[in-house]
């Protein structure tokens, strides 16, 4: 706004409580809703340990830079698909290759923030 210019803000207020960020690349967007690619290893059903992606619903709480506040849907030390994540589909199996040092102090996991 130029000099001088009323502007609007809004500010919130309350108890701060801990929440989940991702990096806003992890987010997908579909005519479900918001979703990420979580890598897990699912032994039950593919008997081979590999790490895979399964699709999960998220809800977004807020955007903060490059990351996303997410409200339901993930927890604290899941990891999630960031780069690539738009050629993935459910059940697909993934590599895990070492991330930047600006992610490595997560060891590449969901990492709670303070709201």
């Amino acid at each position: 706004p130029p000099p001088g210019a009323s502007v609007r803000v809004q500010v919130p207020a309350g108890v701060a409580r801990l929440a989940v960020s991702i990096p806003a690349s992890a987010l997908r967007k579909g005519p479900g809703g918001d979703f990420v690619f979580v890598v897990a290893q699912d032994q039950d059903k593919y008997k081979d340990s590999k790490p895979r992606a399964q699709q999960r619903p998220v809800q977004v709480e807020a955007l903060a830079g490059d990351e996303v506040v997410i409200r339901d849907g993930l927890v604290a030390g899941e990891q999630v698909a960031t780069s690539g994540s738009f050629k993935l589909r459910d059940a697909v199996l993934v590599s895990v290759v070492p991330k930047p040092e600006s992610v490595a102090a997560n060891n590449g996991a969901v990492a709670p923030v303070a709201l």
